[in-house]
């Protein structure tokens, strides 16, 4: 399991999670409530590269998207 998390953005209701592999195709997306999200490795599957990269886009309570935060890259093992 890999645990991410943020800091809280004062307009959000909630947040969406999005892991994207090197070529920046998106691997998985977690929507959650919360300002932290666990996602099984298995999420994964086979990557060509253990190297993936995140981020977080705040939601407003109207569904509205926030700026969305850098880029992170990260690496499983």
């Amino acid at each position: 399991v890999i645990h991410f998390t943020w800091e809280a953005s004062a307009d959000a209701a909630s947040y969406r999670v999005e892991i994207y592999d090197q070529e920046l195709r998106l691997v998985s997306e977690q929507l959650t409530d919360k300002t932290s999200v666990s996602v099984p490795r298995s999420s994964f599957g086979q990557l060509a590269t253990p190297t993936l990269m995140w981020k977080v886009v705040p939601i407003s309570p109207t569904g509205l998207e926030g700026a969305a935060s850098k880029l992170v890259s990260f690496t499983l093992e």
